[in-house]
């Protein structure tokens, strides 16, 4: 039997990676004939700039930033490389532990995958497509060839700097984390030659709107009277006006593509403060000023553009209005409530309205670079999983979009987690995702920490008892 292992990371307790070792192993326990095929993913998240990375052949570049406190660290993002389209991959080997960085590595063939339209399916129809009301009307560079002999693509985590795991519980500051660090990252990238960045946007310890990031790239943001703001989420309820006189062209110009796994709003009830700043150490005051401010960042924003336009329609040069040409029949849209804006605490709404940005489910991007669609019509059954299967994981999380992916080659999925929901909502929504069964991994009672420690264990033999059923099926 074959099987294709494509699990996510189990967050604070193993990377999509290991996971997926874990998985073979147990596999080839209860199934010595089985051929395994490991596919780690990544949803937008944790994991992204090693899946893409690995999938295209490329390297990883480490690089000195500040975290979202504003301390030194040294954080990693990644440039694509250049991989063919596997014509037959089919011919695996029995007990066949090769990744896709091994593939990729091997790989002669020149026909080179576009990754942005999804591969298969797309099951996150909230997104905005190609027509974005935000794009700058520059010619559309977004999609990826991971083969473009012109134009190189960095893939960056916005958590790999400003990530919230990197915070203590007692050290975070929901008012004052910036993502400063990550535009540090991008400024990197595009000095060193990026002409495209994905940037995933997950995991952010911040509810900045993005306005760290880009003070890295040269934007200001300023109060009623003129003086620089504070960094953080914090002091947006004071923005009266932003400043791009120290913003480049060749920044202006890069396309991003932002990565992303939920279509939350800015602001509101559902929006960036309400939802997510609860967990990066807001209490109900500050998700209130958290959400006020990114409402005053919104209307800076819309300023902003209306600024430029009315620059360009006076026949001025400012490279704003040259950024902005063409673009007033959209000055309207409010970025407030564009599906995605509230990403990464408002980060996506920030990009979206500052620069050449547009939002695509992050699991589409990756499952179409790996060729997924190819891998499960290949394999006989498809085992994924994530730290916590539950009411988030039918939309627009890994194990969704590998099971969409292989139910419409109909093959079966099975899901595995360190916790997994059991009401009938939740299950009736993986099942119309293509996950025909759910399983926990967890053995018995425990303390977090020692579940946390015995993950690879405890998927190991997880799934060595579902591999050994199957082949008990199978045989019988």
């Amino acid at each position: 039997m074959r099987y294709l292992l494509a699990p996510d990371s189990f967050k604070e307790a193993a990377s999509a990676q290991t996971v997926a070792e874990a998985m073979r192993k147990g596999v080839m326990a209860g199934d010595p004939n089985a051929e395994c095929r490991l596919m780690p993913l990544s949803d937008g998240g944790e994991g992204l700039a090693s899946a893409l990375v690995q999938a295209a052949g490329g390297t990883m570049r480490s690089v000195r930033t500040t975290d979202a406190l504003g301390r030194p660290i040294t954080a990693q993002y990644g440039f694509l490389g250049s991989i063919g389209r596997r014509s037959d991959i089919s011919n695996r080997t029995k007990d066949s532990d090769a990744t896709v960085s091994d593939r990729a590595k091997a790989s002669s063939n020149g026909d080179s995958p576009d990754i942005g339209s999804p591969d298969g399916d797309s099951q996150n129809s909230d997104f905005p497509d190609r027509g974005n009301s935000f794009e700058s009307g520059r010619p559309d560079n977004h999609s990826i060839s991971a083969g473009s002999p012109t134009v190189r693509t960095a893939v960056i985590e916005l958590a790999s700097a400003s990530g919230l795991e990197a915070i203590a519980p007692a050290d975070r500051d929901p008012m004052a984390a910036s993502t400063y660090g990550t535009g540090m990252l991008i400024r990197d990238a595009i000095n060193a030659g990026a002409g495209r960045i994905v940037l995933g946007l997950g995991g952010s310890a911040t509810t900045d709107g993005g306005t760290g990031l880009a003070r890295a790239l040269g934007y200001r943001f300023l109060d009623e009277y003129g003086r620089e703001l504070p960094f953080g989420g914090g002091a947006n309820i004071n923005m009266a006006a932003i400043d791009d006189s120290n913003v480049s062209d060749e920044v202006r110009a890069t396309p991003i593509i932002l990565a992303c796994d939920v279509t939350n709003p800015l602001t509101g009830p559902q929006g960036a403060a309400y939802v997510f700043s609860p967990q990066k150490g807001a209490d109900p005051q500050q998700v209130e000023l958290l959400d006020q401010g990114l409402a005053k960042f919104a209307d800076a924003i819309a300023d902003y553009r209306r600024r430029a336009i009315n620059i360009n329609h006076s026949h001025e040069t400012s490279s704003a209005a040259e950024t902005l040409r063409g673009t007033s029949h959209r000055i309207t849209i409010d970025i407030r409530n564009v599906p995605g804006a509230g990403a990464a605490g408002g980060t996506g709404g920030g990009l979206l309205g500052l620069f050449n940005a547009r939002i695509e489910p992050g699991i589409d991007l990756v499952l179409n670079l790996l060729h997924a669609r190819e891998a499960c019509a290949w394999a006989d059954v498809v085992i994924t999983g994530e730290g916590s299967i539950d009411a988030q994981t039918p939309y627009g999380k890994v194990p969704s979009g590998i099971a969409r992916l292989a139910k419409s080659q109909g093959k079966p999925a099975i899901a595995i987690g360190g916790k997994v929901a059991h009401d009938p909502q939740t299950i009736a929504a993986l099942r119309e995702a293509g996950i025909v069964a759910t399983f926990g991994v967890t053995p018995g009672p425990a303390s977090l920490p020692e579940l946390l420690a015995g993950t690879e264990r405890n998927v190991e033999s997880t799934c060595a008892a579902i591999a050994g059923l199957l082949r008990m099926t199978q045989n019988g």
